[in-house]
């Protein structure tokens, strides 16, 4: 995942000191091309707490460049149609689920729907 990926970078990490600091003039970004990059070699979550040491785990690492300010939404008791309309006319990577009050409760991501595709094709083999 993405988050294993920069978790891997340790120049990205700063410490409590550093925190009041402008992080964006004196801390390293990587871009979504860098990432893409990566892919699919990254490291497994086994491998990333290995590598980790005390003081990294004591560290910080800001998610603000990586992170939608406003991501997509979808209503928890809306239709797998929808959602799968959303994914194909938008280009979406993931979709917040959201209750009535608004509320985060879950994510579908692309990946997501892909399995769900994959399932529902087998499906219909066996009953045909």
């Amino acid at each position: 995942s993405d988050l294993l990926m920069l978790l891997a970078h340790k120049g990205l990490f700063y410490s409590a000191a550093d925190k009041g600091s402008d992080l964006q003039a004196t801390h390293r970004t990587i871009t979504h091309s860098e990432l893409r990059r990566m892919y699919p070699d990254g490291p497994s979550l086994e491998d990333l707490e290995a590598s980790l040491t005390e003081e990294d785990k004591s560290c910080y690492l800001d998610l603000a460049p990586y992170v939608q300010i406003a991501p997509y939404t979808f209503d928890a008791h809306g239709s797998a149609e929808r959602t799968y309309e959303l994914y194909r006319t938008l280009g979406l990577r993931s979709l917040i689920i959201v209750d009535n009050n608004a509320q985060p409760i879950g994510e579908v991501t692309r990946r997501d729907l892909y399995s769900f595709q994959q399932e529902e094709g087998s499906e219909k083999m066996k009953a045909a």
